[in-house]
C-alpha cells in the first residue's frame, strides 16, 4: 500500500469515527456498513438547509480538530452532491454558473438557502 493509499485510510476512519460520535449509538447500524464517511452525509428529510449546513458544519470542524483540512472547494462540491433530488435544478444552474474552484461555501449555502425559501 503506498503512503497515498494509507494516508487516505487514515482520514476516512477519522472521517467515520466523527460521524459514529456525532450520530450517537442508535444511528451506528446504519453508518457502520458504509464503507466511505462519503457515502454518509446526506439531507435529512423535511431538513432545512440550515439545519443541514449546521451538522456539515460540525463534522468539518471536528475534522479540523484531527488536523485535517479539508479545501474549500471540495467542501463545496460535497455539500452540493448531498443535496436532495429536489434541488437538481438549483445545484445544475450553479455547476452551470459558478466555478466550482472559485464559490465560497458560504455563497452556495446562502444561494440554497434563497432558494429553499423562495419555494416556500
Amino acid at each position: 500500500m503506498s503512503e497515498d493509499e494509507r494516508k487516505k485510510i487514515q482520514i476516512n476512519d477519522k472521517a467515520l469515527h466523527m460521524l459514529f460520535c456525532f450520530f450517537g449509538p442508535d444511528i451506528y447500524s446504519k453508518v457502520s456498513s458504509i464503507e466511505s464517511a462519503k457515502e454518509n452525509f446526506k439531507i435529512e428529510p423535511d431538513e432545512t438547509v440550515s439545519k443541514m449546513f449546521d451538522r456539515f458544519s460540525t463534522i468539518v470542524n471536528e475534522l479540523k480538530g484531527f488536523r485535517e483540512t479539508i479545501p474549500e472547494d471540495k467542501l463545496v462540491r460535497m455539500l452540493l452532491y448531498s443535496l436532495p433530488e429536489s434541488c437538481d435544478g438549483k445545484r445544475t444552474a450553479i455547476i452551470e454558473d459558478k466555478n466550482l474552484k472559485t464559490i465560497k461555501l458560504d455563497e452556495l449555502v446562502g444561494s440554497f438557502l434563497t432558494h429553499e425559501i423562495m419555494k416556500q
